[in-house]
């Protein structure tokens, strides 16, 4: 028998948040893909690292570091342009030097795609999906 019972709206709030969110971030990785539709080889000049602090009441406080690459790469027109997706790890991926195939967008040549990094945003999107299937699914048959 399905449960719609009142109590039971977190477990449709979070299934619901975890499912728009997979969908957010499969959509949006697909809309800039389709975008950036020149290929270069660009060359890693430095990562970025930015600390985030998560503070939890049972655990405490947790300090992680995520890096992210900066790309710089040639425009047809031979000037440099520098950037990155924002794409962060907590574990760094790439070299300083290292020459690294991206895309970016002609039209705006800051939007870039790392070829590399597009399994990774896709399993992280669609475990999101599932995720939140999973709970609905959970919380509807929950007695």
């Amino acid at each position: 028998m399905l449960n719609f019972e009142a109590g039971n709206w977190l477990g449709y709030l979070v299934s619901a948040l975890l499912f728009a969110g997979g969908c957010a971030l499969l959509l949006n990785h697909f809309r800039l893909r389709g975008k950036c539709t020149s290929r270069v080889t660009a060359r890693v000049t430095r990562i970025l690292e930015e600390e985030h602090v998560d503070s939890d009441p049972d655990t405490g406080t947790t300090i992680s570091t995520v890096y992210i690459p900066v790309f710089q790469f040639r425009l047809p027109d031979g000037s440099l342009m520098e950037g990155g997706n924002g794409v962060g790890r907590s574990r760094c991926k790439y070299q300083i030097g290292e020459q690294v195939e991206i895309c970016y967008n002609p039209d705006n040549p800051e939007q870039i795609f790392v070829p590399r990094d597009n399994l990774t945003i896709i399993l992280a999107g669609a475990a999101f999906v599932v995720v939140g299937v999973g709970c609905f699914l959970l919380t509807m048959f929950n007695k």
